[in-house]
Order: structure tokens, then sequence, then C-alpha cells
């Protein structure tokens, strides 16, 4: 019997037209298997595991069946083209070696070398979920020695399907299938019900009175200085939508970020828990358990979407998805057409053309979003949009990169740079436009509460500290460059339009102040306090006070004894403190009289210094006991934040 199949491979063989034909059609047939067994389990994952891929995004209006569609499709197209390679390699094979025996089995031999990658990417994916935090580095060597382990345990297999089908023919094969489905469809629920074991934390959250709740936008305008908007005195840069926003509300003279990094100041406005509890750094997720305020809306019944535009905010990089029925974060600008970025990235033309970014402009987001509100359900809503453009590398479209060449003051420090920054305001108020026209134009703006803020600052070359410190950028200190935000917020019906607030206010306080203002109680885990009486007019007897910290950047600046320490601060009605987290660092200005912070007056006045030294220890924690140096930031993203600057 075995024999005579070997003499019937070997005619196989030397049939040329016959050998090939076989070998395309299997090629052809496995694809679509294998592509299709690829894809569902794609949609499976992010539909499951939110907090490993992306968060659910669909072509509108909201049905899954194009994203399902367009997994199978892609994943089929990435299979074919591996197994093109494949059969080509086999056609290689029979024209220089006749007798390739090992191949007289064509399906088996092409559908478990295909099943090889089936079984490396649901390794993958196993790896992703249960050490996703781990090393990266033994993350990446476990991986490699996985997937050999899985090309050897298949060229293993397809010899003993070869010695097996002499015996008990197709049977085999069908076993195989079954086994195989059966792998797969027991991985995806495995990592369900883990990741329904890890997450689920709270099962009730605060009951809000619909009646109350109007629609709302968040929007936050990424490292936006307040200093440098028409509507909190600049003359120079433009910035009408803005400015007419903020004769439409409220004004507040004196906002403080908790981060100067984007990732953590984010989580603090969405969890009010400030970083040093949440653990977010920039490119690390926020620890899971936190309560969101869109959870909160997402469980009575509010529609909630996201529309941001940079990979520190993408869902696994920040975890800030949660509660979200749509969190568009896709930042390559074929998303319209490929919509979730693990897709995407096992095209080859994705790295050929360089689509790729580490943000998109101002004018995708607006899009999405104008094509969000244009569909939106008739039912209550928040939607939270996040324009990343006022960010290095201060490359806005023209008119705007070189509008303000020229026109700002000659001796200001490193001027071109902030001139190409002020063309980046301008650009992000226009589009800020878009979202308001789109608003009135369905009759949603004048009923509406609309939030508009910083997650920080920028700095441009400012003197701190008796002229001892020359700031750029942001991320490194905890000055008012980076730490005082704008915050503008429209009320319904334009209540108490124009009016302007100088009380210290926290980002801390937004989510706990939405959910006074919707009827409800905040959770006890929210650490910033409600500001509805300021909106409302009035009057409170509370010291106004705003603490806020960077975490220690020992992810990113291991050997720095200063950048790899933790920084907290302090700001009161007069005073602004902060320390690295030895004390060998410490600052103290009179803001009042020193609003540039250029004079530290620690030495003049130590027991002040010792005395807000304490209010920040009770409130952010002890600083000795706070270090992590053990978190792990995506080699990928740390790269993307090596291009902005952050190691510089």
């Amino acid at each position: 019997m075995y024999n005579k199949i070997c003499q019937l491979n070997i005619t196989m063989i030397q049939d040329k037209k016959t050998g090939y034909s076989e070998i395309w059609k299997q090629i052809l047939y496995s694809s679509f298997v294998f592509g299709s067994i690829m894809g569902l389990l794609e949609v499976g994952w992010v539909y499951c595991l939110p907090c490993v891929f992306s968060a659910r995004r669909y072509e509108l209006p909201l049905y899954p069946a194009g994203f399902i569609l367009t997994a199978i499709v892609v994943d089929t197209l990435v299979v074919l083209t591996g197994a093109i390679i494949l059969g080509g390699l086999i056609s290689l094979i029979l024209r220089l070696w006749r007798p390739a025996s090992f191949w007289r089995f064509w399906a088996s031999s092409i559908q478990i070398t295909l099943l090889t990658g089936v079984l490396s990417f649901l390794y993958r994916g196993y790896l992703y979920v249960y050490i996703f935090t781990a090393n990266y580095r033994f993350r990446l060597l476990i991986t490699i020695i996985g997937i050999i382990i899985i090309i050897i345990l298949s060229i293993i297999i397809v010899w003993l399907l070869n010695k097996l089908r002499l015996r008990w023919g197709t049977m085999v094969k069908k076993v195989a299938w079954f086994i195989t489905v059966l792998l797969i469809l027991s991985v995806i629920l495995a990592n369900y019900y883990a990741y329904k074991k890890q997450h689920l934390v709270i099962t009730e959250f605060p009951k809000l009175e619909p009646a109350k709740f109007k629609n709302t936008i968040l929007i936050t305008l990424d490292t936006l200085r307040a200093d440098f908007l028409g509507c909190y005195g600049n003359k120079t840069v433009q910035t009408p939508n803005l400015d007419a926003l903020a004769k439409d509300g409220i004004l507040f003279e004196t906002t403080y970020s908790q981060s100067p990094h984007t990732t953590p100041s984010h989580c603090s406005i969405f969890t009010s828990v400030y970083a040093s509890r949440h653990g977010s750094r920039n490119g690390s997720a926020m620890k899971p358990g936190f309560v969101t305020i869109t959870e909160i809306l997402k469980d009575n019944g509010f529609q909630t979407a996201a529309f941001v535009s940079a990979s520190v905010v993408q869902s696994r990089h920040s975890g800030l998805h949660h509660g979200f029925d749509y969190y568009e974060d896709s930042i390559t600008t074929c998303s319209s057409i490929f919509r979730h970025d693990e897709l995407q990235f096992l095209l080859p033309v994705h790295y050929i053309l360089h689509m790729q970014h580490h943000q998109i402009p101002g004018n995708i987001v607006s899009d999405r979003a104008i094509k969000w509100l244009n569909n939106q359900a008739q039912q209550p809503f928040f939607c939270w949009l996040h324009y990343y453009d006022p960010h290095t590398p201060y490359d806005a479209p023209e008119p705007y990169k070189n509008m303000y060449k020229g026109k700002l003051d000659p001796q200001l420090p490193i001027v071109h740079q902030r001139s190409r920054y002020a063309g980046e305001v301008t650009f992000t108020d226009y589009q800020v436009g878009r979202i308001m026209d789109t608003l009135k134009q369905n009759n949603l703006y004048n009923d509406m509460l609309i939030i508009v803020t910083a997650d920080h600052g920028e700095a441009f070359g400012e003197k701190h500290d008796n002229d001892n410190i020359t700031e750029y950028g942001h991320g490194k200190h905890l000055y008012d460059t980076t730490q005082k935000v704008p915050l503008i917020v429209k009320l319904p019906a334009q209540i108490r339009a124009g009016t302007r607030i100088n009380d210290v206010v926290s980002l801390l306080d937004l989510a706990p102040t939405l959910l006074e203002y919707s009827g409800s109680r905040p959770p006890d885990s929210f650490q910033g306090k409600s500001i509805l009486d300021l909106l409302n007019g009035e009057n409170t007897d509370e010291m106004e006070k705003a603490f806020f910290e960077r975490l220690d950047l020992a992810h990113i600046f291991p050997d720095s004894p200063i950048l790899s320490q933790r920084l907290m601060a302090l700001r009161d009605s007069d005073y602004k403190y902060f320390c690295s987290q030895d004390r060998k660092r410490e600052e103290l200005y009179c803001i009042t009289s020193d609003p540039g912070e250029t004079i530290n007056l620690c030495s003049e006045n130590p027991e002040l210094a010792r005395e807000l030294y304490q209010q920040c220890k009770t409130v952010l924690g002890d600083p000795t006991s706070s270090k992590n140096s053990n978190i792990t930031v995506d080699p990928h993203v740390l790269e993307q934040l090596k291009t902005l600057g952050y190691t510089e």
C-alpha cells in the first residue's frame, strides 16, 4: 500500500500541471479558511478584550458588520500573501528535487504550515493578555522561543499526518480541523473570562437623574498654554472660536493640571484620582479597577464616544476607553478604510507608505466627530474630543504654519518655535470651531454643556529658581508654564455667560462636578471636589488649593538622579511649592508677586516650605515610598516619546 501511494505521488510530481494545480487550489482554499479564522479571532479579541486591543470602532452608524467583513478580508489577504510565498517555495523544491516525498500530501502540508501562523498569532495574544506589563525583553524572548516551538511542533504534526493518512485517510484531517477550531474557541473564552475576572470591580454605579443631564462635550487641547489664547489676554494669536465660547461660558483664570504628561493627566481627568494612585505614565495604562466618569454615564444609559489623536491616549496605552461605546483611537490616515490598527499593522503597504505615526492632525479628529454627531441617537450623550496639534513638532498645515512668523516679540527665547506653536494653536481653534458649527446646525449648542481645557502646557525657554533652571517643553518640571491650563465651561442656555472666576481649581474636579450637575453624588474613589458652587456663582469658604505631581521618569531616564525621582506640588491662593521625593530639590514662590516663579523663597521661609511639604505628603502620599522604576512602556511608544523630545 505504501509503495502504491508513493508511486502515485511520484507520478503526480512528474505531472507538473496536475501537481501545481493541486498546490494552488489548496493555497487559495486554505488562505480563505485560515484568514477567516484569524479575522474572526481578531473580532473576538476586540469585543472581549478591549484592554489589550483597541476598543470598538465601526463604520457609522455603529454596525459591526463592516468591521467583521474588513477583518476577514484583510486577514485573508495577509494569509494569502504568506501562502503564495509558501507555494512558490514548494514549486521551487519540486523543480530542484523531484523525489520531494515530504510534500506528497499538499493539503496537510500547506494547511498545517498556515496553522503555524494562526497558533503563533494566538500565542502572541496570550502573552499580551497575561504578561502585558512584564519586561519587554523578557516578553520578546518568550515570544521567539514559543513561536520556534510552535514551528517545530507543526513540522512534527505534518510528518505524523502524512504517516497516519497512509492508514486512516481523511479522518485524520477532519480530527485536525476539529482540534484547531476547539483550540481557537477555548483561547477566546479563556481570555474573555480572565479579563472579566480581573476587571469586574464595581457592579453598581451612582444613579443619575436623566432629566438633569445635558448633552456634554469635553474637549482637551494637548499641550495648550492658557496665555496663547485671546480670551486669556493674548493680543497676537488668533483664537476666535475659543474666544467666542468663553463669551458664552465661564472662564477659570487659575486652573491646574494634575500632571505634566498627557496620559496620566487624562487618566486623572476621567477617574478624579491623582497619578500616584492610578499609576499611569506616558505610554503606560493606569492600573485596573478605577471608576471613570464614562463608566458611570454608560451604566445610566447615556451614549458615550471618544475621538482621540495620539498614541499616548490610545486604549491599550492608557486604559481610557472604559465606559465608551465608541472609542476611535486609530492614528492612521487610512482608518476610514481599515477600521482597526491591529489589522493595519499586518499590511506591508502600511510600512512602505509610512502611514503609522504618533498622532493624526485635528482635521481628521473633527471629521470623525462630526460624522458621529450627525448620526448620534436621540438620547443624552457624552463625547470627548482630543486634539494633539499644539504638541511638538509644531507642524501645522499652511497657512497656519508660518502665519505668525516675524509677528511675535523677537526678544522672546526661541521665538521661531513659539511662532510655529502659535500657528498650531490657531489651527486647533479652527477645528474646535467646526465642532461648534456642527452643534449649532443640529440645534444642540444652546442646550449643551461644553468643557474645553488642556492636559498641560508648554515652556519656551523660561528661567526659574534664581536663573538656575531654563525650561523647555514639558514633563520635567511643575512650573505654571506647564501646569496652569485653560478651562472654559459653557453651561446650557449660556447661563452666566462671560463670567471669569479666579479661584484655584483642578482638572481633578471636572468628573465630580459633572456628576453633581447631573444629580448624583460622586463615588468615594474620586479625590477631586465638585466646583458646581463656583459655576452657580455661590461663594465658598473652602481654602483655594490645587495639588499636582510628576511621577518618576525612570522608565525614560533610568540614570538621571533628578528625573528618576517623583515631584509633588501645591498651589494655594498665594504660594506655589514643589519638591523632589528626597527634598534635595525644593522650591517656593509667591505667585501673587512673582508669577514667573523666578525667586526661590525656600531659604528665606523654611517653616512655610516645611508646612506645605506636609500638606503635599498628606494629600499625595509619602513621596519616599512611591517610586516605581519597574514600570514598562511599549518600546514603540518609547520610540515615539523620543521623537517628541521627551528624552532630550
